[in-house]
């Protein structure tokens, strides 16, 4: 059997007060709220696509389970600002054809390129 000392329920004591301030500051959080959005939102509209290796921008004119498809895209390999009009056309190339797609496995962010 342990024998609490008076050290020992000044400690536990401290402890529920920390834990009880802890389980109130979680509880007093703000909801988190359901996503309103998404892929569908952007069809039609110019989208930065952030992904694991590269930046690509363009108009996004479909999307799927696995891609998502870009009219007139181009890979961004740097910016110094998400800014499009600061984007410098040697750190772009325009990607072959009409059409491009993007794995969305790949894709960490993304969002409209005003």
């Amino acid at each position: 059997m342990k024998v609490k000392t008076d050290k020992t329920v000044e400690f536990d004591k401290k402890m529920a007060e920390a834990k009880a301030k802890i389980e109130a500051e979680l509880s007093s959080t703000s909801e988190v709220k359901e996503a309103s959005g998404g892929w569908e939102l952007l069809l039609n509209k110019k989208v930065l696509i952030l992904c694991v290796g590269y930046f690509y921008v363009g108009k996004l004119t479909g999307v799927n389970d696995e891609f998502v498809e870009l009219e007139n895209a181009f890979v961004l390999y740097y910016a110094e600002d998400f800014s499009p009009a600061k984007w410098k056309k040697e750190n772009m190339d325009k990607l072959p054809g009409k059409k491009w797609n993007v794995q969305l496995g790949s894709v960490e962010s993304f969002g409209e390129a005003e």
